[in-house]
């Protein structure tokens, strides 16, 4: 096998691996914060309401995930949205700190030209 043929399936199971982490962890979540909210007295229409949110705010979000030309952009706005909703309560850890592992991208500083 070459290089490149090699290279290739190390990058392909690399996004696969990171696709299915990513999925597995946003079930994670679906499915503590519908048993949390059950075990609160949540009836299954907020439970459905919220579920559909977090897809949608995921969705919104993706990009921050992703090396691509928004990324910086969609990580800053995340980490100023979740300060706005923590109203001080809590400090934020920033973008880079939460997700060590997302390769950071910086085209907000890129030379114009």
């Amino acid at each position: 096998m070459g290089k490149n043929k090699l290279a290739e399936l190390l990058q392909r199971a690399y996004k696969e691996g990171f696709s299915d982490g990513t999925l597995c962890g946003q079930q994670q979540g679906f499915d503590a914060a519908m048993i949390y909210m059950h075990r609160n007295g949540f009836g299954p229409e907020r439970s459905v309401k919220l579920h559909h949110g977090m897809e949608a705010i995921l969705d919104e979000y993706a990009d921050a995930f992703h090396m691509r030309m928004e990324s910086d952009i969609k990580q800053v706005k995340m980490d100023a949205e979740i300060a706005d909703a923590l109203k001080g309560k809590l400090e934020v850890v920033p973008f880079p700190e939460r997700y060590p592992w997302v390769k950071q991208t910086n085209y907000l500083k890129m030379p114009k030209g």
